[in-house]
């Protein structure tokens, strides 16, 4: 069990991701943004109709999303994510494929994992969200559109 209080978490299985997500969702405020790096096709093995759904919300309400998608999810699901209001996408290369993916929040940073078996790690500390993002900020200018 997950507290939002805690520095850091650690949530097990599809419904444990949607209750980090929806929290942050639920926290975010108009003109913020999420940031991801690092998903591949496999993060949306059994995920396809959430994360869908966790969007069009997202988009509702006016928050951001940049993903910099791993070369293999492209088709369809960076090209699904490109067409979105406040989004932007790009692709790392070819060769790099990754089984885990980094979520940036303003405060917090997730770790989403889904190789074996679907977790994700959370670290509550804006100290740790601003230097991910600046990793984020040097692996987008690399990234191809």
């Amino acid at each position: 069990v997950f507290s939002f209080w805690q520095e850091l978490g650690f949530v097990e299985g599809l419904n444990g991701l949607k209750i980090v997500r929806e929290r942050y969702l639920q926290r975010m405020k108009r003109g913020e943004t999420i940031y991801y790096f690092g998903p591949s096709a496999s993060a949306y093995v059994n995920m396809e109709a959430y994360w869908d759904d966790f969007n069009e919300r997202r988009e509702q309400k006016g928050i951001g999303a940049w993903t910099l998608f791993c070369d293999n999810a492209r088709k369809p699901w960076g090209e699904r994510r490109a067409k979105l209001k406040h989004t932007l996408c790009r692709y790392m290369p070819k060769n790099v494929v990754t089984h885990a993916w980094v979520e940036i929040f303003p405060d917090a940073i997730a770790v989403g994992i889904n190789y074996q078996k679907l977790m994700s790690v959370i670290i509550n500390n804006k100290y740790v969200a601003e230097t991910f993002k600046h990793f984020f900020d040097l692996l987008w200018q690399q990234g191809r559109e």
